[in-house]
């Protein structure tokens, strides 16, 4: 199919006690700078408490700014 556009699965980012984010797909610990990376890289993720699950990505995306 030649205009078929594959969509990528968002990264899982977990977020620790003491704000600490862990990339699920590397299995690394990194900081708000390298989140800030990923968004100007255009990778898709989505950042979710370790402990209740629940979505905080609006929350750490405005951190950002």
């Amino acid at each position: 199919m030649p205009n078929e556009r594959r969509e990528t699965v968002p990264e899982l980012i977990k977020r620790y006690a003491g704000y600490r984010l862990y990339n699920t797909a590397t299995l690394t610990y990194f900081s708000l700078d390298d989140l800030a990376e990923m968004v100007l890289n255009g990778q898709r993720f989505i950042v979710r408490e370790s402990d209740t699950g629940k979505d905080i990505t609006r929350n750490i995306l405005d951190r950002l700014h």
